[in-house]
Order: structure tokens, then sequence, then C-alpha cells
């Protein structure tokens, strides 16, 4: 924030990276505007944890491991097993975003799709119900929504951030 000369902001996260924008949102309350959160995980469920597994099984494959590699470069073997031993850890099983939701002063829209292969829809009505002023978009798409539903998750960005409960709606 400091480097970019930033005052205020507004957070886009997919997955894991919207888990971090709710907790930047939480920590910096006059500067996070809002958050767009895609996908985000809430807590453990049965479903996230067999997702990471088939997750692992899939990328099993060379190919698929190569489709990775484009992504994370030299990084990507530890960045696949932070991800999938972090959540795979039994110590991580009562992990939960409820202790930091309350914090999020700043309006937020939890977009999810319905066939999430890492979690229910539950996640997005949690995050919503846990902030002080959340919306629920539920799209009938799997994990990434930006991609299976762009149309529908830049309309719906859109209208959200010129809503008048932003402090100042971006236009």
């Amino acid at each position: 924030m400091a480097a970019l000369g930033l005052q205020r902001y507004v957070l886009l996260g997919h997955s894991v990276g919207a888990v971090m924008a709710l907790h930047i949102a939480a920590a910096h309350p006059l500067q996070c505007q809002a958050v767009l959160s895609l996908s985000a995980q809430a807590y453990v469920q049965p479903r996230t944890l067999e997702g990471i597994r088939e997750a692992q099984r899939f990328f099993a494959d060379p190919q698929q491991w190569a489709r990775l590699a484009k992504w994370h470069g030299p990084r990507l073997d530890w960045v696949f097993r932070a991800w999938t031993d972090v959540w795979l850890h039994p110590d991580f099983a009562d992990w939960s975003l409820d202790p930091v939701l309350p914090q999020v002063a700043c309006p937020v829209l939890a977009i999810h799709g319905r066939n999430d292969e890492y979690g229910s829809p539950e996640f997005a009505r949690r995050i919503a119900a846990g902030v002080a002023n959340g919306q629920v978009l539920l799209l009938d798409c799997a994990h990434h929504p930006h991609r299976q539903q762009a149309d529908q998750v830049l309309a719906a960005a859109r209208d959200f951030l010129r809503c008048p409960a932003l402090a100042h709606p971006l236009d």
C-alpha cells in the first residue's frame, strides 16, 4: 500500500487469495473499501478435503503438472505442497474465518460456484453473514467463477462497486 501510494483500495481474491483479502480488510478497515471474494473457503469441509485429494491425484500426471508450472514456475512444488499439506494436516481441521469476519467493516460480495469442488455455497453464506455488510452471489459453475461465468462475475462486480454502501462508489 505504501509503495504504491494507496490511501484506499478494493480487494479481489480467488480461493485462498480471497481468504487473504478478507484478512487484509479486517486488518485495514479504514483503507479497504470493499472485498470481492471469489470461491473463498470459510472453514474446513469434507468436500474441501476431498477436492484437495482429487487435485493431488490429478496433478500426479506429469502433463497436468507441467500445465501448473506455467503459472508457478520453479516454486511449483513448494506452492502445491504448502496448499495441500496445510489443508490436509489434522491440526488444520478446526480452522475457520469466523474470528476474522466480524472485523471486516467494508462491504463484501461473496461469489461462489454451486458446484465448487473445494467447498459448498455455505462458504459464501457464512462469509456474508459474518461481515458487517455482506452479499452472496451463487453461480452455476465450479471453483473458477471468473473463468466459468466471466460475464456474470464482471457484471456483479461492476454493480457491487457502484453500490451506495461504499464510502466512495467507484464509477
